[in-house]
């Protein structure tokens, strides 16, 4: 009866432990935040790892990006010229790793950065 007990119950904890393993992990965040200028203006604190952050405008007028996008995270991050953090049109994301800054290029104020993704 002993020996059937302890049986039961290692194979319980194996499975446990395979269950858990076999469950997706939650989405990571970076520690730390995000600035932006320009156009748009803002900090963004924490974000989450691949998920896409339109930088909201500064005013409802204001249809242009920012211009100088800092990554005080500490994970890489892109910047895109379009929403959506989509690239096209000549026009690829920027990559900053920790402590990188992202200035304005030849076509600003024309063309700024319009989102972010960290990871």
């Amino acid at each position: 009866m002993l020996k059937k007990n302890y049986y039961r119950a290692t194979a319980l904890a194996a499975a446990a432990v395979l269950s858990a393993l076999a469950l997706p992990g939650t989405a990571q965040a970076a520690t730390g935040t995000i600035t932006y200028s320009g156009h748009r203006e803002g900090t963004i604190t924490n974000p989450q790892d691949g998920v896409c952050i339109n930088l909201p405008k500064k005013s409802e007028e204001a249809s242009f990006g920012a211009g100088w996008v800092t990554n005080n995270t500490d994970k890489t991050i892109r910047v895109y010229y379009f929403s959506d953090c989509r690239e096209g049109d000549g026009a690829t994301a920027k990559v900053l790793k920790p402590g990188g800054k992202a200035e304005p290029g030849g076509w600003y104020p024309i063309a700024g950065y319009l989102s972010v993704k960290a990871g």
